[in-house]
């Protein structure tokens, strides 16, 4: 999928240090999210439904795992072996006080 005109921003909370789950919600139809450390990495791309459904709590869209190092991996619950995206628990919790802000919405 062609993401050249994907806007990318962050939460307000990440601040400027460009470490911080990065969401595109300007593309018809879809949301994609990337990581900004790895910018030409993966990014998980998702319906309007499937991201209203993840940021409400209610929907199948995505996979979100805690690992012992409190490492937090984000993957498409359609794809179990597609690409993941790992973040740190500071960029986690900054990404969700943007959720609660309506950042994201679509």
């Amino acid at each position: 999928m062609n993401l050249d005109d994907a806007a990318w921003r962050k939460a307000t909370a990440s601040g400027d240090n460009g470490q911080c789950v990065e969401v595109a919600t300007n593309l018809p139809g879809i949301v994609a999210v990337r990581d900004s450390k790895d910018p030409d990495g993966p990014a998980l791309v998702f319906t309007d439904e499937e991201w209203a459904g993840f940021l409400d709590g209610d929907g199948p869209g995505m996979n979100v795992a805690t690992d012992l190092a409190g490492m937090v991996s984000l993957r498409k619950s359609g794809n179990p072996d597609g690409p993941a995206l790992t973040f740190t628990d500071g960029e986690w919790v900054a990404f969700w006080d943007g959720v609660d802000k309506h950042e994201f919405d679509v």
